[in-house]
């Protein structure tokens, strides 16, 4: 089966710092193990992009209104 992984999935396991790095990598491995193909869509592309060029002051700023 065909799983489609979020940009966050992808974030995450870029970032060996985030609290769910390791969460984000045994979640794929334990896909790929069982014989799922992960895959991504260019919007996810551009989404993690966008995310991680931001700079890092933005970064740590969430959407607070």
């Amino acid at each position: 089966m065909r799983i489609l992984l979020d940009t966050n999935v992808l974030l995450r396991i870029a970032d060996k710092s985030h609290v769910m790095h390791q969460e984000a990598v045994d979640a794929v491995e334990l896909l790929d193990e069982r014989g799922h193909e992960c895959v991504i869509v260019p919007q996810v592309i551009y989404e993690y992009w966008v995310v991680a060029t931001r700079p890092l002051e933005k970064k740590r700023t969430r959407h607070v209104r």
